[in-house]
Protein backbone atom coordinates (compact mmCIF):
# COMPACT_ATOMS: atom_id res chain seq x y z
CA UNK A 1 0.00 0.00 0.00
CA UNK A 2 1.30 3.62 -1.00
CA UNK A 3 -0.59 4.74 2.14
CA UNK A 4 -3.08 4.86 4.80
CA UNK A 5 -6.72 4.48 3.99
CA UNK A 6 -9.00 4.05 6.40
CA UNK A 7 -12.52 3.03 5.45
CA UNK A 8 -15.48 5.48 5.55
CA UNK A 9 -17.88 2.49 3.75
CA UNK A 10 -18.70 -0.82 5.62
CA UNK A 11 -17.74 -2.21 2.33
CA UNK A 12 -14.08 -1.16 2.25
CA UNK A 13 -10.91 -2.19 3.98
CA UNK A 14 -8.95 -0.17 5.99
CA UNK A 15 -4.88 -0.29 5.84
CA UNK A 16 -1.71 1.39 6.47
CA UNK A 17 1.17 2.25 4.19
CA UNK A 18 3.51 -0.52 3.00
CA UNK A 19 0.65 -3.36 3.80
CA UNK A 20 0.92 -5.63 1.60
CA UNK A 21 -2.88 -6.48 0.04
CA UNK A 22 -3.92 -9.45 -1.52
CA UNK A 23 -5.86 -8.85 -4.57
CA UNK A 24 -9.16 -11.20 -4.98
CA UNK A 25 -10.34 -9.41 -8.09
CA UNK A 26 -11.27 -5.70 -9.84
CA UNK A 27 -14.29 -4.63 -8.67
CA UNK A 28 -14.39 -2.00 -11.11
CA UNK A 29 -11.68 0.95 -13.02
CA UNK A 30 -11.10 2.45 -9.44
CA UNK A 31 -11.60 0.09 -6.56
CA UNK A 32 -9.63 -3.74 -6.12
CA UNK A 33 -11.63 -6.33 -3.90
CA UNK A 34 -8.30 -7.15 -1.61
CA UNK A 35 -7.77 -9.42 1.83
CA UNK A 36 -5.11 -8.47 4.64
CA UNK A 37 -5.08 -10.99 7.28
CA UNK A 38 -8.67 -12.12 7.76
CA UNK A 39 -10.08 -9.02 6.87
CA UNK A 40 -11.38 -8.02 3.00
CA UNK A 41 -12.82 -4.86 1.49
CA UNK A 42 -12.57 -2.63 -1.27
CA UNK A 43 -9.64 -0.19 -1.92
CA UNK A 44 -9.20 2.47 -3.87
CA UNK A 45 -6.53 1.42 -6.91
CA UNK A 46 -4.76 4.51 -6.47
CA UNK A 47 -3.45 4.01 -3.25
CA UNK A 48 -1.81 0.24 -4.05
CA UNK A 49 1.15 -0.64 -6.50
CA UNK A 50 0.38 -3.95 -7.83
CA UNK A 51 3.45 -6.33 -7.57
CA UNK A 52 3.98 -10.20 -8.63
CA UNK A 53 3.68 -12.62 -6.31
CA UNK A 54 6.67 -14.30 -6.66
CA UNK A 55 5.20 -17.94 -5.39
CA UNK A 56 3.31 -17.82 -8.29
CA UNK A 57 6.51 -18.27 -10.82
Amino acid sequence: ALCHHIATDPGQLSFHKGDVLQVLSRADSDWLLCALGDSQGLVPIIYVTLIEDSQER
